[in-house]
């Protein structure tokens, strides 16, 4: 089964980030303006994220088995999230590097980098998938794409 949970940890995830990932057949790379520069975000479809991930937890549950080695640390322009709001993250892809996830408890869309430094990105998926330009999509290159 490839769908998305309806409610994760307790909270519903967006139903428009469930339909845009169930519409991916392969992962998508976007352009993402923030900041006066260009974010190289990559989202991948439902299938992918539904897969078990490290022998554990599907891959979308990534943030659950994060270890705090150290205190988490903000954007100047982001909010502080609590240690329960990010093992609630529900991972979608990456960018610039870090992973990407909607923090289900209000719709925010963050990146949340390997030295646990976050960045809020998009108030909601409906706000960052209305900058997003897409830069390439690996559907296109897969055996069996249409031609």
């Amino acid at each position: 089964m490839n769908n998305l949970p309806q409610i994760y940890c307790g909270y519903p995830v967006p139903a428009d980030y469930r339909a845009f990932a169930q519409s991916l057949a392969a992962e998508r790379r976007y352009d993402y303006p923030l900041h006066g520069t260009t974010f190289d975000l990559s989202l991948l479809p439902a299938a992918e994220l539904v897969q078990i991930y490290l022998g554990k937890l599907p891959r979308y549950a990534f943030l659950q088995t994060v270890d705090f080695f150290k205190p988490l640390e903000f954007d100047c322009d982001s909010p502080k999230l609590g240690e329960e709001e990010v093992r609630h993250g529900l991972v979608i892809g990456s960018g610039n590097e870090g992973d990407l996830f909607i923090n289900v408890h209000d719709g925010s869309v963050w990146i949340m980098y390997s030295d646990l430094f976050f960045e809020r990105i998009a108030n909601s998926f409906a706000a960052l998938s209305a900058k997003m330009v897409l830069s390439f999509d690996f559907a296109d290159w897969r055996d069996d794409a249409p031609q």
